[in-house]
């Protein structure tokens, strides 16, 4: 990708200074630009909110799709933050579901006498 800033080539790292990306920020979107060991002041770092370890709105993008593939939670491309929640929160309800369902086949213990 050629952008004012020089090539930016698909797959290929570069690396810049945390000075360039502070003041270039703007340009980057994490959707498209992989950023690794930023560490400027000011980028939020991720929160648990639910303190739960299941991602929420204090989670970063990047976390979530991380735990939708450890997971096996399946991520399509271009989904948002909220959506990937949404099919995180789906996962779970159906998981809670599927468990309750074989609870309630289970046999009952038969005594005899």
């Amino acid at each position: 990708m050629r952008t004012s800033y020089g090539d930016f080539i698909r797959g290929q790292p570069v690396e810049v200074s945390q000075s360039f990306l502070d003041e270039n920020r703007i340009q980057f979107d994490e959707n498209i630009y992989d950023i690794k060991g930023d560490v400027a002041q000011g980028v939020s770092a991720s929160v648990d909110l639910g303190n739960d370890g299941i991602p929420d709105e204090g989670w970063t993008r990047k976390e979530i799709i991380a735990y939708c593939e450890e997971n096996n939670i399946p991520v399509r491309a271009g989904l948002s933050k909220a959506k990937l929640i949404e099919r995180i929160v789906g996962q779970e309800d159906e998981d809670v579901s599927s468990q309750q369902n074989e609870e309630q086949d289970l046999p009952s213990e038969e005594t005899t006498e």
